[in-house]
Protein backbone atom coordinates (compact mmCIF):
# COMPACT_ATOMS: atom_id res chain seq x y z
CA UNK A 1 0.00 0.00 0.00
CA UNK A 2 1.35 3.56 -0.81
CA UNK A 3 0.91 6.78 0.22
CA UNK A 4 2.07 9.65 -1.97
CA UNK A 5 2.25 13.30 -0.76
CA UNK A 6 3.74 16.00 -2.39
CA UNK A 7 5.30 18.65 -0.57
CA UNK A 8 6.23 22.00 -2.54
CA UNK A 9 8.75 24.24 -1.16
CA UNK A 10 9.32 27.19 -3.24
CA UNK A 11 10.20 26.20 -6.65
CA UNK A 12 10.85 22.44 -6.03
CA UNK A 13 8.37 19.50 -5.52
CA UNK A 14 9.50 16.74 -2.74
CA UNK A 15 7.80 13.62 -2.95
CA UNK A 16 7.20 11.72 0.26
CA UNK A 17 6.07 8.41 -0.35
CA UNK A 18 4.97 6.21 2.75
CA UNK A 19 4.49 2.42 2.41
CA UNK A 20 3.60 -0.35 3.97
CA UNK A 21 4.60 -3.89 3.01
CA UNK A 22 3.61 -6.94 4.77
CA UNK A 23 5.67 -9.46 6.38
CA UNK A 24 6.00 -12.80 4.46
CA UNK A 25 6.64 -15.86 6.07
CA UNK A 26 8.08 -18.94 4.98
CA UNK A 27 5.61 -21.15 6.10
CA UNK A 28 3.40 -23.45 5.08
CA UNK A 29 0.13 -21.43 5.86
CA UNK A 30 1.81 -18.14 3.70
CA UNK A 31 2.00 -18.91 0.24
CA UNK A 32 2.20 -15.19 -0.57
CA UNK A 33 4.84 -14.28 -2.55
CA UNK A 34 6.88 -10.43 -2.65
CA UNK A 35 6.56 -8.73 -5.57
CA UNK A 36 7.41 -5.21 -4.30
CA UNK A 37 9.37 -3.47 -6.57
CA UNK A 38 11.40 -0.37 -5.32
CA UNK A 39 11.98 0.89 -9.19
CA UNK A 40 8.65 2.85 -9.34
CA UNK A 41 9.68 4.81 -6.03
CA UNK A 42 10.61 8.66 -6.75
CA UNK A 43 14.46 8.78 -6.80
CA UNK A 44 14.81 12.49 -6.79
CA UNK A 45 13.91 14.72 -3.96
CA UNK A 46 11.97 12.64 -2.70
CA UNK A 47 11.40 10.64 0.79
CA UNK A 48 10.44 7.08 1.11
CA UNK A 49 9.71 5.88 4.59
CA UNK A 50 7.13 3.53 6.12
CA UNK A 51 7.13 -0.51 7.79
CA UNK A 52 8.92 -2.40 4.93
CA UNK A 53 9.57 -5.18 6.81
CA UNK A 54 12.34 -5.23 5.16
CA UNK A 55 16.15 -6.34 6.55
CA UNK A 56 19.49 -5.33 5.74
CA UNK A 57 22.75 -4.67 7.20
CA UNK A 58 22.23 -0.82 5.78
CA UNK A 59 20.42 -0.05 8.20
CA UNK A 60 19.20 -3.36 10.41
CA UNK A 61 21.86 -5.39 12.16
CA UNK A 62 19.66 -7.09 14.21
CA UNK A 63 18.00 -9.72 11.92
CA UNK A 64 18.94 -11.54 8.95
CA UNK A 65 18.74 -10.17 5.45
CA UNK A 66 15.59 -10.88 3.42
CA UNK A 67 15.19 -10.97 -0.64
CA UNK A 68 13.40 -7.56 0.25
CA UNK A 69 16.09 -5.85 1.90
CA UNK A 70 18.63 -7.04 -1.00
CA UNK A 71 16.06 -5.42 -3.67
CA UNK A 72 15.59 -2.20 -1.18
CA UNK A 73 20.36 -2.78 -1.52
CA UNK A 74 19.73 -2.91 -5.29
CA UNK A 75 17.93 0.45 -5.71
CA UNK A 76 20.08 2.62 -3.10
CA UNK A 77 22.97 1.75 -4.79
CA UNK A 78 21.49 2.54 -8.58
CA UNK A 79 19.90 5.60 -7.55
CA UNK A 80 22.32 7.89 -5.15
CA UNK A 81 19.23 7.12 -1.91
CA UNK A 82 20.55 7.67 1.54
CA UNK A 83 19.37 5.21 4.53
CA UNK A 84 18.44 7.90 7.23
CA UNK A 85 18.19 5.02 9.72
CA UNK A 86 21.17 5.31 12.55
CA UNK A 87 20.74 1.63 13.48
CA UNK A 88 18.42 2.34 16.33
CA UNK A 89 15.59 -0.48 16.31
CA UNK A 90 12.23 0.22 15.54
CA UNK A 91 10.36 -2.52 16.70
CA UNK A 92 10.52 -5.00 19.67
CA UNK A 93 9.10 -8.09 19.65
CA UNK A 94 6.33 -8.39 22.07
CA UNK A 95 6.69 -12.45 22.18
CA UNK A 96 10.51 -12.64 22.28
CA UNK A 97 11.85 -9.03 23.14
CA UNK A 98 13.95 -9.02 19.85
CA UNK A 99 14.73 -6.04 18.32
CA UNK A 100 14.86 -4.85 14.59
CA UNK A 101 14.29 -2.12 11.92
CA UNK A 102 11.11 -3.07 9.87
CA UNK A 103 10.50 0.78 9.70
CA UNK A 104 12.69 2.44 7.13
CA UNK A 105 13.21 5.99 6.00
CA UNK A 106 15.01 6.64 2.47
CA UNK A 107 15.85 10.23 1.25
CA UNK A 108 17.35 11.22 -1.92
CA UNK A 109 20.87 12.47 -1.29
CA UNK A 110 19.65 16.05 -2.81
CA UNK A 111 17.97 16.73 0.36
CA UNK A 112 19.22 14.45 2.92
CA UNK A 113 21.34 17.05 4.31
CA UNK A 114 18.32 18.58 5.64
CA UNK A 115 16.91 15.93 7.65
CA UNK A 116 17.27 14.86 11.53
CA UNK A 117 16.12 11.28 11.49
CA UNK A 118 15.24 9.44 15.25
CA UNK A 119 13.14 7.63 17.06
CA UNK A 120 11.53 7.85 20.51
CA UNK A 121 11.99 5.57 23.36
CA UNK A 122 8.49 5.36 24.40
CA UNK A 123 6.42 2.88 21.94
CA UNK A 124 3.63 4.02 24.22
CA UNK A 125 1.60 0.66 23.98
CA UNK A 126 2.74 -0.36 20.23
CA UNK A 127 5.23 -2.73 19.08
CA UNK A 128 6.80 0.35 17.20
CA UNK A 129 8.71 2.73 18.20
CA UNK A 130 7.96 6.68 16.48
CA UNK A 131 10.11 7.35 13.89
CA UNK A 132 10.72 10.96 14.15
CA UNK A 133 11.91 13.30 10.55
CA UNK A 134 12.85 16.60 10.90
CA UNK A 135 12.84 18.73 7.87
CA UNK A 136 14.84 21.67 7.55
CA UNK A 137 13.00 23.76 4.79
CA UNK A 138 9.56 25.24 4.32
CA UNK A 139 6.54 23.51 3.17
CA UNK A 140 4.13 25.76 1.32
CA UNK A 141 1.53 23.58 0.18
CA UNK A 142 0.75 19.65 0.15
CA UNK A 143 -1.15 17.35 -2.20
CA UNK A 144 -2.34 13.86 -1.20
CA UNK A 145 -2.90 11.00 -3.17
CA UNK A 146 -3.43 7.22 -2.44
CA UNK A 147 -1.51 4.65 -5.16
Amino acid sequence: MFSEKSCFHKSDNIKVTHLYIPPITNSANDNRSQNFNPDYLPTKKSIVMGDTNAHSPYWDDYQPTNDLGEKIETWLDSNDIVVANDGSPTRINPATGGLSVPDTTFISADIFQQSEWYVLADTYGSDHHPVILNLDFEIDKVNTKRI
